[in-house]
Order: C-alpha cells, then structure tokens, then sequence
C-alpha cells in the first residue's frame, strides 16, 4: 500500500504535464523552393523594368515563368528546345500565350513592342510557333488531341507571330 501513494503522485504529475503540453498539430507545409524563386524573380524582373532595362526585365520574367510551372530539381533554366510531349514545355508555352496576350491586348495602341513585351521576343515566337504547330496538327503531342484548338484561337496565334516577324514599327504591324 506504501507504494500506491508515490504512483499515485507520479501519475497525477504525468497527466497534469500532458495536458500543459500543446497537442501535436500538423506540419506546416514548406514552401516550394522553386515557387518561392519564381516569385522573387518576378518582383526583380517587375523593379528592372521600372528601370527601363526591358531585355533584362524579359529574361528574368521567363526564368520566373520556367520556374513557375515546376520543372525537374535542377532544371532551373528555360528549356532551348520545346518538346511538344513534356507537360511542364506545354504549361510554359500556355503560360508564354496568356501573359503575351494581356499585354498586346493592354498596349495595342503602342508601337514599342520591346517596352512591353513580357517576354525576349524570340522566346514568344518560340512558344506560339509550337502552339500553332501543335494546334494545327504539324506537330503530335501526347498531350494535345488533334483538332484540340478551335480556329478562331489558330488564327489569333498566326496573327500575332506575323505581328512579332514584321520587324517595322519595332515588331508591331
């Protein structure tokens, strides 16, 4: 019986101690480090901008755009050549699209292309040739069923790499 009053203590003391501690909760998810790159790189590429340094602005801006459709580790540079059968090639090209559509569509009263442009020019010629091809069905992609693209978007991407080949008025025509 002796022993029963020190168990009794101990136990008291254990239970009070367990309910001072925080019950465990569940791990805060860490950021994706490449998410957190490409966000950085868009607020540089935003500030050189604002410096008047377009080109670099350019690159920097697609560096964030590559990074932002989650490449491989290790993978951290724009890809050269676009694979029309790599997932994260297509996401980058669409991304490519958007961003060049919003802003011909936010500056289509000005002449100065390289101002604007979000992207290095040859970068976006890139990506919509391999969207036009893909759409077209020049090109197969395992991830793009032929006939995919309707033909009013198939002519918006002819008329906008005609727009950036007319190298008058600094590329717009």
């Amino acid at each position: 019986m002796e022993w029963m009053l020190p168990v009794l203590v101990l136990a008291i003391i254990w239970y009070w101690l367990q309910k001072k501690r925080p019950a465990p909760s569940e791990p805060k998810p860490s950021p994706d480090v490449r998410a957190l790159l490409a966000a950085e790189l868009e607020r540089r590429s935003e500030a050189v901008r604002r410096e008047g340094r377009y080109g670099e602005a350019q690159v920097i801006a697609l560096k964030a755009t590559w990074l932002g459709v989650y490449p491989k580790l290790g993978d951290d540079d724009p890809p050269e050549t676009l694979d029309p059968n790599e997932g994260r090639h297509l996401r980058f090209v669409s991304t490519i699209w958007g961003r060049y559509h919003e802003a011909r569509a936010a500056n289509e009263d000005r002449d100065d292309v390289d101002t604007w442009l979000p992207y290095p020019k040859d970068a976006v010629r890139k990506a919509l040739q391999l969207l036009l091809d893909v759409g077209e069905g020049t090109v197969r992609s395992a991830h793009v069923s032929p006939g995919e693209a309707t033909p009013e978007v198939l002519e918006e991407l002819r008329a906008a790499l005609v727009e950036l080949r007319d190298e008058r008025n600094g590329g717009r025509g």
